[in-house]
């Protein structure tokens, strides 16, 4: 195992999609470990005008400098309603 290795976690990202075909660019550095979903649910309250939408929850593994950049990076792509 190298320096790089090291410092490489496992983290959890779960997100709400309009669409079930909808795929998210989570971008380089970031290996998706294990993918569930997605899964069709009923929102609690509207998000952007939408009552529904579809749960994906992505096991990815990256550095910790990549995991801070991915929420924004995340949510800035119109297909995700919430992350």
């Amino acid at each position: 195992m190298n320096d790089m290795d090291a410092d490489v976690k496992e983290y959890e990202i779960a997100l709400v999609t309009a669409h079930d075909n909808d795929e998210v660019a989570l971008g380089e550095g970031v290996e998706v470990m294990h993918k569930a979903g997605p899964k069709a649910i009923t929102l609690s309250y509207p998000i952007q005008k939408h009552t529904s939408g579809f749960l994906t929850v992505y096991i990815v593994r990256c550095a910790p400098s990549i995991a801070q950049a991915l929420p924004e990076r995340i949510q800035s792509q119109r297909i995700v309603l919430r992350s």
